[in-house]
Formats: structure tokens, C-alpha cells, sequence
């Protein structure tokens, strides 16, 4: 049951996340259609998803840490000192496996907050020229509230992401060994290796998989512990075989979210490469003084959006690299 309540805590997590995701593109879109104020808002339901994000996938962590507590206590009379110490291994690896997710996940929100600084700039122009054109009777005032409340929106969206930044990097640093109020560097992710990618084996894979995976060793090592024809051993032998077609399934899964994800990316590539020459038509039309300010500033937001979309989809594909791989290499969180 504590497995099962761990899941789900991930699951919801990962819909906000989805929700989050959505929202962003929808933001994206209404930037592309003029709509600022649009995009303002559904960024700000983007932040407020995301914010929610880490509690529950923490949540999730210490609900199946208490759910292994628990295996362990019942299991105490097969547990050997083998045992404890691939357990004692796995936990340590855990550590390195959420520190690298911690540190997708800031220069994931670092990213974004550069975009969100940028659409301030956007709406304090839209609010300029509003109180411009108010001032010579082109605009009422209610389109100058309006501007400003959308202003202050995106402003409220920005304190928020920074604040949700820094308690990542908070994070980041104490899991890393730092004080949290340190400031070391903290670097880019890596691109994505798509090399490396094209020589994934999935097959060789999942057999250094199941040779690897720390829940499984721990499951052979206790079933190993029981007393033969025991009702112990019986039901032990159905969990190794469960825990073995679970780790092969999660393979195919994590290869899957792999070649999905690289698609993804080389979709932003291709879509930041025609928002460049967008935006060398646009750059030209400002030297020839065709663009206004504020037309401009829109433009260098489209262009910073899809930049950013480039850089997220990369540290998506980075990530679920580096999943598959800690999963080839024995850590695969799995109920046992």
C-alpha cells in the first residue's frame, strides 16, 4: 500500500508537471498571436504547476522510503549482512540519482525565469505605450488598468519563479555538500550525446539490467535465505518474477521516453532555427526603423521563447539518457 501511495504521489507530480508543460505551449502560442496578456497568465498557471511539482515527488520519496523500512523489518529474519550492504549501496546511489534530477531541474527554472524576465519587459512597453496613448485620447483608462494588471501579473509570476529558484539552488547546495547560503558555480546540463544515443542496444541493455539491479539482487539473495517449499519462498519466487518482468518493461519504457524525447529536441532545433531567420527579418526592419519598440521587444521574446525550448528539450533528452543508464547500471526505482 505505501508503494502504491508512493506512485500515485509520483503520478500526480508528473501531471502537474504535464499540466505545466501545456500551459507553457499555450503561452508560447498566445505570444506568437500578439495576445501578451494571455501569455502572461497561462505562464503564471506554468509556475504555479511546477511549484507544486517538487513537494509531491519528495513526498513520493520518503513514502517509499518508509515503504522499504517496512520490507525490511518484515523481511528481518532472511535479511543478511550481503543484503544490507546491496541495499546500503542502492540508497547511496539514490542520492547521486535525485542530486542529478535537483540540478536538471534548476537549470530547467533558470531558463525559464530569463524568458519571464524578458515578457516583463514586453508588458512594462505595453503598459508605456498604453499611458501614451491615454494621454492623447487613443486609449481609455481602463486599457491602462488593464495593461498594468496584466504588468503586475507577470511581475507576480517572476517573484514566484525566483523564489522556487532559489530554494532549488538552496537545495542543490546542500545536497552537494555546500551550506545552503553558499554560491558555488552551477553550470549548464550537457547536451545530449545523440551518438551515443543511435548505439543504444536495448536488448543488451536490459540483460545487464536484470544482472545489475540492486531490488533484484536483494530479492534473489532473501528468496536464496528461505527454507525450501516454504509458503515464504513460494510467494518470494512470484515477486523475483514480477520484480524481473517489471525491470524489463521499465527498459523498454525509459528507451521508448528516449526516442521520443530526441524527437522533441530536434523539433526545437528546427523551430529555433526558423524563429532565427525571423528575427534577422526583424532586426533588419529595426534598422530601417519599420519595427516599434515594443514590436521588437515582442520579437526578442518569441525568439528567447524558442531558445529556451531548445534548451529545456535538451535537458529532457539529457535526463531520460541518464535515467536509462543509472537503470542499465542497477538503479531503477521499483517496488519490490
Amino acid at each position: 500500500d505505501m508503494y502504491d501511495s508512493a506512485e500515485d504521489l509520483r503520478d500526480q507530480a508528473e501531471d502537474l508537471s504535464d499540466q505545466a508543460d501545456d500551459l507553457s505551449d499555450q503561452a508560447e502560442a498566445a505570444r506568437e498571436a500578439g495576445n501578451v496578456a494571455l501569455a502572461a497568465q497561462l505562464q503564471a498557471g506554468a509556475a504555479s504547476y511546477m511549484a507544486g511539482y517538487a513537494p509531491l515527488m519528495s513526498a513520493a520519496a520518503m513514502t517509499q522510503n518508509s515503504a522499504l523500512k517496512s520490507d525490511i523489518s518484515a523481511d528481518s529474519s532472511y535479511v543478511d549482512s550481503d543484503m544490507r550492504k546491496i541495499q546500503h549501496i542502492k540508497n547511496q546511489k539514490g542520492i547521486v540519482v535525485s542530486t542529478q534530477n535537483l540540478f536538471n531541474s534548476y537549470n530547467q527554472l533558470r531558463v525559464n525565469a530569463d524568458l519571464i524576465q524578458k515578457n516583463v519587459e514586453v508588458m512594462e512597453a505595453a503598459a508605456n505605450a498604453v499611458q501614451t496613448q491615454a494621454s492623447i485620447g487613443m486609449a481609455t483608462q481602463a486599457d491602462v488598468l488593464k495593461a498594468q494588471k496584466n504588468l503586475q501579473s507577470i511581475k507576480s509570476t517572476q517573484t514566484e519563479t525566483l523564489s522556487s529558484l532559489e530554494t532549488l539552488r538552496q537545495n542543490l547546495c546542500m545536497m552537494t555538500g555546500w551550506s545552503y547560503n553558499a554560491q558555488p558555480e552551477i553550470k549548464e546540463v550537457p547536451q545530449a550525446d545523440l551518438a551515443a544515443i543511435d548505439q543504444i542496444n536495448l536488448e543488451a541493455d536490459r540483460q545487464k539490467a536484470l544482472e545489475n539491479n540492486y531490488d533484484l539482487q536483494y530479492s534473489r539473495r532473501a528468496l536464496n535465505n528461505m527454507q525450501e517449499n516454504s509458503t515464504d519462498k513460494k510467494n518470494q519466487e512470484r515477486t523475483v518474477k514480477n520484480l524481473e518482468q517489471s525491470i524489463s518493461a521499465s527498459m523498454t519504457n525509459l528507451y521508448n521516453d528516449i526516442q521520443q524525447k530526441k524527437i522533441a529536441w530536434q523539433l526545437a532545433q528546427a523551430e529555433l532555427a526558423t524563429e532565427q531567420q525571423s528575427m534577422s527579418a526583424t532586426e533588419t526592419k529595426r534598422g530601417l526603423g519599420m519595427v516599434s519598440d515594443l514590436e521588437y521587444l515582442q520579437a526578442q521574446s518569441s525568439f528567447l521563447g524558442k531558445q529556451i525550448a531548445e534548451k529545456t528539450a535538451n535537458m529532457a533528452l539529457f535526463q531520460a539518457v541518464e535515467t536509462y543508464n543509472w537503470a542499465v547500471n542497477g538503479y531503477l526505482n521499483q517496488p519490490q
